[in-house]
């Protein structure tokens, strides 16, 4: 039968009292704590200059960040030499004889844990677990023995669910190996069978040369200089049968966004114009604008409303941002920082071809930005953009089998997604197991 003892977590843990402060902990010039991430895992960074004060951390050590204990960042320093960490973490000694600081460190990120800061502190940790809230609170503690087999037990666990994780974190990549392929494929004319029958991508281009032409005539876009021809050094891969190479200037109207002054910020108020920024840029489709704008604003500024179907390009940002396209499901202006795309020719399946060439190319298209900190794409830059052409009919194919196998790749995500999910509820469920008797202390 088990024994539980009833002691106090300083009966077995000490505070590790040792503070610097900038001056001393420069002088020491050690290794710092920059995170202990939710896995327990401490990650150092070479010594660095601080203006703050400095708590020491020996090896051997139970390290807890002080703001995120209750999400499992817990571990114990096992490195050499010592290190040292802001005051946001606390140190502390272990009486190895009465506590197996696993068991502890599993205990501490465990629902028990919680309930008993929820009612020791009201409410939970909304400020940082210091010492003096923690080591007075009382758990009811097993034997050392039964603690280490406890601690294999969970350890177990935890190994199988690890093991779950690797091979979630294998498919995700092999999933985006295949989405990658899928586009890849898609443009090469790889994808899906050729048709003689039908009508080449010649016909397609002066089809789409002769509505440019009448949109010119009635002034509906503006005449521009020819696009350079395209040379076979640009030229990628060899193309299909009834395949053309062509820019997308030459089958597009590419126009900039602009900004209302921000000088008169009455344009933002009490609007009912719809107002896309790039940052819309990171979904399929724009149902809802990022704000709205006055109707002055729009007169005033120049502004231009797009109609429903237009792809919308980020020209400038930082990390994925810039070359992301998105398709607006809304009549909408948009800023500065996109480019908008209208296809010539009204057929959605060139527009959704377009969409996959453009994600295709994504990687490329980032690598034509210049700039300093937010390096950006001009307008020719993306009028100039290289696109492998096929007949309609064929590119009708190739947008119904793209779709159809990103669908089957985001529902294997999706079964990825609730498998981890499932992972993380089975060790929440093994740790209330393993803990559910501390919950007398809160009775």
């Amino acid at each position: 039968m088990s024994i539980f003892r009833k002691v106090s977590i300083g009966s077995f843990l000490s505070e590790r009292t040792e503070r610097y402060k900038p001056i001393e902990a420069n002088e020491l010039k050690l290794k710092r704590i920059e995170k202990i991430d939710f896995k327990g895992n401490i990650h150092l960074v070479p010594h660095k200059q601080t203006n703050t004060n400095m708590i020491l951390i020996k090896k051997g050590d139970l390290v807890i960040s002080g703001i995120n204990a209750e999400k499992g960042a817990v571990s114990v320093y096992k490195g050499d030499e010592d290190v040292t960490a802001t005051i946001h973490y606390s140190s502390y000694e272990y009486d190895e004889n009465k506590i197996d600081i696993d068991y502890l460190k599993w205990y501490l990120k465990s629902d028990s844990f919680k309930k008993l800061l929820i009612d020791a502190a009201g409410g939970g940790i909304k400020t940082e677990l210091k010492a003096k809230k923690f080591l007075p609170l009382e758990i009811f503690l097993p034997s050392l023995q039964e603690q280490k087999e406890i601690v294999r037990k969970i350890e177990a666990v935890e190994f199988d669910i690890e093991n779950i994780s690797i091979l979630a974190r294998e498919n995700y990549n092999l999933l985006t190996s295949l989405r990658k392929a899928i586009l890849r494929d898609a443009i090469m004319g790889k994808l899906v069978s050729q048709d003689e029958a039908d009508e080449s991508a010649t016909v397609l281009l002066e089809k789409i040369k002769q509505e440019k032409d009448r949109l010119i005539k009635e002034k509906k876009i503006k005449k521009e200089k020819p696009l350079p021809q395209i040379t076979n050094e640009e030229s990628p891969f060899d193309l299909p049968k009834g395949w053309e190479w062509t820019r997308l200037g030459d089958i597009a109207d590419i126009s900039s966004g602009s900004t209302p002054l921000k000088s008169n910020p009455n344009y933002y108020k009490n609007g009912q114009i719809p107002w896309c920024t790039s940052t819309v840029t990171g979904q399929d489709y724009v149902y809802e604008p990022n704000s709205f704008i006055t109707e002055t604003a729009v007169k005033e500024c120049n502004l231009r409303l797009y109609p429903i179907g237009t792809l919308i390009m980020a020209m400038y940002g930082q990390g994925k941002t810039r070359g992301q396209t998105t398709e607006l499901l809304i009549e909408s202006t948009i800023n500065q920082a996109c480019a908008a795309i209208q296809m010539h020719l009204k057929s959605s399946y060139l527009k959704d071809y377009i969409k996959i060439c453009l994600k295709e190319v994504y990687n490329k298209i980032r690598e034509e930005a210049v700039g300093g900190a937010q390096p950006n794409l001009n307008g020719n830059k993306v009028k100039s953009i290289i696109i492998a052409l096929p007949p309609l009919n064929e590119q009708k194919r190739i947008v119904e089998k793209v779709n159809q196998l990103i669908q089957l790749c985001d529902e294997l995500e999706a079964n990825i997604d609730q498998s981890n999910v499932e992972s993380e509820k089975l060790m929440k469920a093994v740790l209330q197991e393993a803990f559910r008797f501390n919950e007398k202390v809160l009775s």
